[in-house]
């Protein structure tokens, strides 16, 4: 998927180059031989090529290209290709087509991860079920301990006295309490008084990180749902990565089509003529004869 991205980039970036080189272009104006011309400096800017046209017809020479509005890369920048459409280009087709695309496929994308991530919470309560009638929604990472774990383990054993964490290892919360004695307790064997500093702070660990007894849960005798369960996820967690890759294309196609845009406009506003002259001149003539009144500026008549 991201060599697509890349592809994608790639044609938009090659289009761009193509489209800004041809709006540099100029094409010169031909030379006419004709018995009287008009020409003016301005019809190519910067040059000391003149322009002519025959018959005494001004020749228009080099017409600079729409810049369009002053606002049109902030058009672009709210949805690009409105920019170029307002610069009368045609490389504003490929921006929407690609905005269409992507907005297509990043909605699709979120309303995947809705779905599974919907189906995964389902699945979720058949673990639970068996200490709960009700199924509070928990967070990304309560239902991602739920794939690795069989089961969360009581939350205290001994409800009704002081926190006893679970003991078993091999649950969730077992663990957790592990993981306290490690980090505070000289031996995570021997424990210390519980009056001391250590026990109380490894205490606060476990509370702090330990799965509550609404959110308990145990895949025993559901391993099969716990597969289900935990490929669901997977989907979800893919779902939801992609449309954020989406999201990030889409932001760059509106960046892209504002720069070239606002490129579009300084270039075509740059090659406007400081200053302008114009000249009348004649060329003397005479298939049948020398003339006998050539001038500069006269009209010619034989």
């Amino acid at each position: 998927m991201s060599r697509g991205f890349a592809c994608l980039a790639f044609a938009i970036l090659s289009w761009v180059s193509v489209s800004t080189a041809s709006a540099q272009s100029v094409a010169e104006p031909a030379f006419y031989a004709a018995h009287r011309f008009r020409a003016g400096a301005d019809t190519i800017p910067g040059s000391g090529i003149l322009g002519t046209a025959p018959f005494g017809l001004t020749n228009s020479g080099y017409q600079r290209p729409s810049s369009g509005p002053w606002w049109a890369p902030l058009a672009s920048a709210l949805v690009p290709g409105a920019g170029q459409a307002l610069q009368s280009k045609q490389r504003a087709l490929p921006y929407v087509a690609t905005e269409a695309f992507l907005l297509v496929q990043y909605i699709d994308s979120r309303r995947t991860g809705r779905v599974q991530r919907g189906e995964y919470r389902d699945l979720a309560q058949i673990a639970r079920s068996f200490f709960t009638d009700r199924f509070p929604v928990g967070d990304f990472e309560y239902y991602e301990r739920m794939q690795h774990f069989i089961e969360s383990g009581a939350f205290d054993v001994n409800p009704g006295g002081e926190l006893e964490p679970e003991p078993d290892e091999s649950t969730f919360n077992g663990t957790t309490w592990r993981l306290a004695r490690l980090t505070y307790w000289d031996d995570p064997e021997v424990a210390p008084p519980r009056d001391s500093e250590e026990f109380r702070r490894s205490i606060d660990f476990y509370a702090d990180r330990a799965i509550q007894e609404e959110f308990r849960w145990s895949w025993r005798n559901a391993q099969f749902e716990q597969d289900v369960f935990s490929r669901t996820i997977q989907r979800s967690n893919s779902a939801f990565r992609l449309s954020s890759q989406y999201l990030g294309v889409l932001i760059a196609n509106h960046a892209l089509s504002a720069v070239d845009a606002f490129i579009t406009l300084r270039l075509s506003r740059g090659r406007s003529p400081s200053h302008t002259y114009q000249f009348d001149a004649s060329i003397p003539w005479a298939p049948l004869g020398r003339s006998s009144k050539p001038a500069i500026g006269d009209s010619g008549k034989q």
